[in-house]
C-alpha cells in the first residue's frame, strides 16, 4: 500500500495522467487530500478522501485512459457532471462504471471514493455500445452482491495490503452480468419510463444554457403529462429544481476555470439563467457554504514537490 497526504493541490499531481482537478473552496471542506493505493496484478486500487474539486478531462487525458474504466463507489458528498451530453451525476448508494476515454466536466463535493481501474477488455466494456457511466444501485440484487464484494476486497486491502483473488473474480463476473443485461427487463413499463427519463435528462443537458428551457417546453417536446414528468423527477425535487441545479453546477464550473475577475460573477449568473446575482449567490452558498467570489483560492502554492506523486499511476496508465 502507498499512502500520501497533503493539501488539495497535491491531488492534482496524483491524478494528472487521467484528470485535471482544481480545488474549490467550501465550508464543508476538511482541508486535506489523503489517498491510499495498491497496484495488485493488473488492477490499480484507490481510496481517497478529498475536498470539493472541479474535474475536467482533456483530450490527451482521455487518450491516456482509452483502455480503462474506473469502477467506484462514494461515501458522502455527491458529483454533478456531464459527458458527451450525458448526465453523469454520482451519489452514495451505487457502484459506478466510468469510461475513462470520455471528456468530462464535473463538480465533486467533499467525499470519500474507493474503486479500481481495470482494462475494458477484462470487463467486456465497449465504449461504442455502453454509455460513459453505468450505475448499479446497491438495492438491486446484483448490486447488493457487488457492494458486499467491494466491502470484502477493500477491508482486506486496508488491513492486509492484499485481497482474495476469488472475491475479485466474483466481483468481475457480477459486473459483467450487470452491464450485459437489462436489470429491469422484467418490468417493461418501468424500463420504458427509465429510458424516457434518460432522454429527457439528455435533452435538459443539451439545452441547459437556453433561457427558454422550461417545464412547458419539455412537456411539448416529449408529449408527457405534467404528472408523469413530476414522477420522473420526484426524487430530484421536481424538474424545475433539477434544471436549476444543473445550471448552478455549470456556473460554478465556469468560475473555477481561473481567477475570478471583476464582473465575472454577474456575467456567469446571467449566462446560466439566474434572475439576479443575489439569487445566484444564495444558490452557491446553499450548495458549498461560500460566496461565489470565494470559490477559487488565488494564492499560489509554493515549494510543493509533486515529483513522485503521480509516478505510480503514470506507470500503470503507460502499461495499458
Amino acid at each position: 500500500m502507498r499512502t500520501a497526504e497533503g493539501p488539495m493541490e497535491f491531488m492534482r499531481a496524483c491524478v494528472n495522467p487521467l484528470y485535471d482537478m482544481t480545488p474549490v473552496n467550501s465550508d464543508f471542506n476538511r482541508g486535506v487530500y489523503a489517498t491510499k493505493n495498491w497496484l495488485e496484478d493488473t488492477q490499480y486500487f484507490v481510496r481517497t478522501n478529498n475536498d470539493a474539486v472541479s474535474v475536467r478531462r482533456s483530450k490527451a487525458q482521455a487518450e491516456n485512459g482509452a483502455q480503462l474504466v474506473f469502477v467506484k463507489r462514494y461515501f458522502g458528498g455527491a458529483v454533478r457532471g456531464h459527458s458527451d451530453g450525458y448526465n453523469i451525476d454520482r451519489e452514495p448508494g451505487s457502484v459506478y462504471i466510468f469510461d475513462q476515454a470520455r471528456r468530462v466536466e464535473c463538480l465533486q463535493l467533499p467525499t470519500t471514493v474507493e474503486g479500481f481501474f481495470i482494462r475494458k477488455s477484462l470487463l467486456g466494456f465497449d465504449s461504442a455500445r455502453h454509455p460513459p457511466l453505468i450505475s448499479i444501485h446497491q438495492s438491486h440484487p446484483i448490486g447488493s452482491v457487488i457492494y458486499g464484494l467491494f466491502d470484502r476486497i477493500f477491508n482486506n486491502l486496508m488491513e492486509h495490503d492484499s485481497y482474495q483473488k476469488e472475491d475479485f473474480t466474483q466481483l468481475i463476473a457480477c459486473l459483467q452480468l450487470a452491464i450485459g443485461t437489462d436489470d429491469e427487463q422484467g418490468d417493461i413499463r418501468r424500463t420504458a419510463r427509465q429510458a424516457l427519463t434518460r432522454r429527457i435528462q439528455a435533452y435538459i443537458e443539451h439545452n441547459v444554457g437556453a433561457f427558454d428551457l422550461s417545464v412547458t417546453d419539455i412537456l411539448r417536446t416529449f408529449g408527457v403529462s405534467r404528472a408523469s414528468l413530476y414522477r420522473m423527477f420526484e426524487d430530484k425535487g421536481g424538474v424545475r429544481e433539477y434544471i436549476s441545479n444543473r445550471r448552478l453546477y455549470r456556473a460554478v464550473l465556469d468560475l473555477t476555470k481561473g481567477p475570478i475577475l471583476r464582473g465575472d460573477i454577474s456575467k456567469t449568473a446571467e449566462l446560466w439563467g439566474f434572475s439576479s446575482d443575489a439569487n445566484f449567490s444564495r444558490a452557491v452558498r446553499r450548495q458549498l457554504g461560500v460566496a461565489p467570489g470565494s470559490l477559487v483560492n488565488t494564492q499560489v502554492q509554493a515549494n510543493v514537490d509533486y515529483g513522485e506523486a503521480s509516478a505510480k499511476i503514470i506507470d500503470f496508465v503507460a502499461a495499458q
